[in-house]
C-alpha cells in the first residue's frame, strides 16, 4: 500500500516525536514542544515563518492531483489500470473523485486505477447532481468562487495559530502509546493559547456553566495518559464528527454531559457535530483511567443515572494500537498546515465551477462501477453528505460499519468484540480480489 503526504506535511517538526520514540520517554515530546527543552541542540521555533509556508497559497486540487500522479506514474500503465486501487478517507474521497475526473494534459484520471475504495466519504466533485452544496451557497456566494475567495488563501494559506493544539495532541498520543498507565502531566500543562484551551474546555465541560468557569480543573485532576487520549479524542466525548474513535471509555463513574451538544443529540451540520451520547467523569472520583475497547462490560457502560451510552459492540478500535500509528514520527495523523486552497477548490468543484486550475475537471465520469464505500454506522462524514442530497453511493457497493465512527474505519483493530473479523479490511480485501483483480483477469 502506498499512502501520499501532501506537501504541507513536510513542513511540520517531528523532533519531539522521533525523540520520544527512541527514548521511550513519554513527555519528552511536550517538553520540546511545549516547554522549550532542546534537542540536539534545536528548541521548537512555533509556527513556521511566512517565507516558509507562501508555498501552501499553490497546493490545491491541482497541484495535489499531479503530485498523486507522479507517485503512480512510477508503475507502468497497464499495471495501474488493471492492478491498482485508488482512495481515500474522509477529504481524500473527494479528491479520489477529482483524481478519476481530471485532464492530466490529455491523460483521463479515470483511466489510471481499476478500481475505487472511500472511506467514510463520497466522491462527488463533479456531474450533473453535485451534492446539493451548490444549492446551499449558491444564493451568497459568485460563481467561479475559486478565484474569489484565493485571496483569502492567500492571506491565510494554512489554519493560523493551530500548532500548540496539534503539538499538544501529537504529544498525548505519544504519551498514551509509550506510558498508558502513568499520570499524565501533559494534560496539567496544555499551552494557553486561546484555542487549546477552548478545545480541552469542549471536551471536558459537563455544561456551559462549567465551560466559562474552566471546570473541571485540568491543572489539578489527574488523568493517565489513556484517559487523557480519550478525553480527547474518544467518541463519547469529543463533539466534532470528523476527529472522533471508539476506544474505550473512563474507568471511573460518568455523567451526562450537556455541553456543547445536548446529551444523545443527532448529528448536525453535516456529520460534523453531535451524534453520540457524551460523558464526563463525576467530580473528586479519584485518578481517572481508561477502560480499552475489548475489556468494556458486556452490558455496556452506563451513567451514574444508569443510561447505557456504550455497549462492547460499538466499542471497535484499540486505543494503544491508534496512539503508536498517529503519533508515528514518519507520517503522523494529523496535517499541521492544511492548505486552505485545497479545502475552497473542492467546495468550488462542487458548486460547478470550472473557472481557472478546475478546467481540469473535464470528465462526468465519477465512478459508478468497481467503487466500494466504506462508512461508520455510529457516526461519521458520508451520512452527512448523503443528507445534502444524491450521491454517487447509490451505484457503487456500500459497506456499513455499524459502531464505527469517522477515524475508526481506518483504525479499528482486527479482533472485534462482536467477533468475526474486522469488516472494513475484509470487506476491502474482498472487494479488491473478486471485484477488481478478478475482473482484471477476465476482461
Amino acid at each position: 500500500m502506498w499512502v501520499l503526504d501532501r506537501r504541507s506535511n513536510c513542513l511540520e517538526d517531528h523532533r519531539g516525536l522521533l525523540a520520544a520514540q527512541a527514548t521511550r520517554d513519554p513527555n519528552s515530546a511536550a517538553d520540546y514542544y511545549t516547554k522549550g527543552a532542546p534537542l540536539d541542540g534545536a528548541t521548537y521555533a512555533g509556527e513556521r515563518p511566512a517565507t516558509d509556508t507562501e508555498f501552501l497559497r499553490t497546493v490545491g486540487l491541482k497541484q495535489t492531483l499531479n503530485d498523486q500522479f507522479a507517485v503512480m506514474r512510477q508503475l507502468p500503465p497497464a499495471y495501474r489500470k488493471t492492478q491498482v486501487m485508488c482512495g481515500g478517507h474522509s477529504l481524500g474521497g473527494l479528491t479520489t473523485g477529482a483524481f478519476a475526473n481530471w485532464d492530466f494534459d490529455g491523460t483521463p484520471g479515470h483511466e489510471q486505477c481499476a478500481g475505487y475504495f472511500v472511506l467514510d466519504s463520497r466522491m462527488d466533485v463533479t456531474g450533473a447532481d453535485p451534492l446539493r452544496l451548490a444549492g446551499l451557497v449558491g444564493d451568497i456566494l459568485p460563481a467561479g468562487i475559486a478565484g474569489t475567495l484565493q485571496p483569502a488563501n492567500d492571506l491565510l494559506p494554512f489554519l493560523p495559530a493551530t500548532q500548540p493544539l496539534f503539538t499538544s495532541v501529537a504529544s498525548m498520543l505519544t504519551a498514551a502509546h509509550i506510558a498508558p498507565d502513568a499520570t499524565s502531566t501533559i494534560l496539567p500543562g496544555l499551552p494557553t493559547d486561546l484555542i487549546t484551551q477552548a478545545a480541552a474546555r469542549a471536551v471536558s465541560a459537563r455544561d456551559y456553566l462549567d465551560f466559562a468557569l474552566g471546570q473541571p480543573d485540568l491543572h489539578t485532576r489527574q488523568f493517565t495518559n489513556s484517559a487523557a487520549l480519550g478525553l480527547l479524542l474518544d467518541d463519547n466525548s469529543m463533539p466534532l464528527g470528523y476527529g472522533r474513535v471508539s476506544i474505550g471509555t473512563f474507568d471511573t463513574p460518568v455523567e451526562a454531559k450537556s455541553f456543547p451538544a445536548p446529551y444523545g443529540m443527532p448529528s448536525q451540520l453535516i456529520g460534523i457535530f453531535g451524534g453520540n451520547k457524551f460523558v464526563s467523569p463525576m467530580p473528586a472520583s479519584g485518578r481517572v483511567g481508561w477502560t480499552n475497547y475489548d475489556r468494556v462490560p458486556a452490558v455496556g457502560a452506563r451513567t451514574i443515572a444508569g443510561d447505557t451510552y456504550t455497549t462492547p459492540g460499538s466499542e471497535v478500535t484499540d486505543l494503544g494500537d491508534f496512539a503508536r500509528a498517529w503519533a508515528n514520527p514518519v507520517a503522523d495523523g494529523f496535517e499541521w498546515y492544511f492548505p486552505t486552497r485545497l479545502l475552497t477548490e473542492i467546495l468550488a468543484a462542487n458548486t460547478g465551477d470550472r473557472n481557472g486550475d478546475l478546467a481540469k475537471l473535464r470528465y462526468d465520469v465519477t465512478p459508478t462501477s468497481k467503487v466500494i464505500y466504506l462508512d461508520g454506522g455510529d457516526s461519521g462524514f458520508s451520512g452527512g453528505l448523503d443528507s445534502l442530497g444524491r450521491t454517487s453511493v447509490v451505484t457503487g457497493t456500500r459497506v456499513v460499519a455499524e459502531g464505527y465512527n469517522h477515524l475508526d474505519v481506518i483504525a479499528a483493530s482486527w479482533h472485534q468484540n462482536k467477533g468475526g473479523p474486522e469488516v472494513i479490511s475484509d470487506s476491502l480485501i474482498d472487494f479488491l480480489n473478486n471485484q477488481v483483480l478478478r475482473s482484471a483477469v477476465t476482461e
